[in-house]
């Protein structure tokens, strides 16, 4: 049975990233571009950005006018700094991590909550709330994955938006994960059964969703899916 609970939570996580999602790229950056200082850290179960809820540099913006977006999307965007910065905060991990075994030993972590905001200077672009979301990597890779359903609810961007809803997609590498032996690059399972501590650099894009295909069931199953699988494993690990 527990191989089968691993096999479906495997199956679950292969459904978030690869299914298909009808979804055009709002904003992508870059974090700080190298892990020192790093742009992501995971402490306490809590997933955001290094310093939060300070707003940190973000490098290589780039705003797509056809995602989804109303007329004068581009205009409002140039009336503001290209000093852009980004916070998230408030991520938090939840259940037992999960392995998932097949290449590289994957690993994959629940998450619900959280916000995210991108500034121009001083200027609200966009922010939103975070529903699910899965952290997803390896025991042997120092790289990662961390998705998430977000709903975008204020910033200067917002009525120029045809849907208050998309996904929040970040890229991790560099990861470093203390050990008493010295920090590895690659997540682990901590003893208390969830996602150990880590420190990333990373890349992000918010993704918006065309009101046609909110909500999508397939990722709607999916993380449903991965909710049970981890609290399974976290009452399994507390008998």
């Amino acid at each position: 049975m527990p191989r089968f609970i691993a096999s479906l939570c495997s199956l679950a996580v292969i459904a978030i990233v690869a299914a298909p999602i009808d979804a055009g790229v709002i904003v992508s950056a870059n974090g700080q571009p190298n892990s020192d200082p790093p742009s992501l850290v995971l402490g306490s179960n809590f997933l955001g950005t290094i310093g939060a809820p300070v707003p940190q540099p973000i490098f290589d913006a780039q705003f797509d006018p056809a995602a989804e977006l109303a007329p004068g999307f581009a205009s409002a965007l140039a009336s503001v700094s290209n000093d852009f910065k980004f916070v998230l905060q408030g991520v938090n991990a939840f259940g037992a991590a999960q392995p998932t075994g097949g290449l590289g030993n994957g690993i994959i972590q629940g998450t619900m909550g959280g916000t995210f905001s991108v500034f121009g200077g001083n200027t609200l672009l966009l922010s939103g709330s975070l529903g699910f979301g899965v952290l997803q990597g390896t025991s042997t890779s120092p790289t990662g994955l961390f998705l998430g359903e977000a709903l975008f609810y204020d910033g200067l961007l917002l009525p120029f938006l045809e849907t208050s809803s998309g996904y929040f997609e970040s890229s991790l590498f560099n990861i470093e994960t203390p050990t008493p032996n010295g920090p590895l690059s690659s997540f682990e399972i901590a003893e208390n059964g969830m996602l150990a501590d880590f420190t990333a650099a990373h890349s992000f894009a918010i993704l918006a969703v065309p009101a046609a295909n909110v909500p999508e069931p397939t990722t709607m199953v999916s993380f449903s899916l991965l909710m049970m699988c981890g609290g399974m494993g976290f009452r399994r690990r507390r008998r």
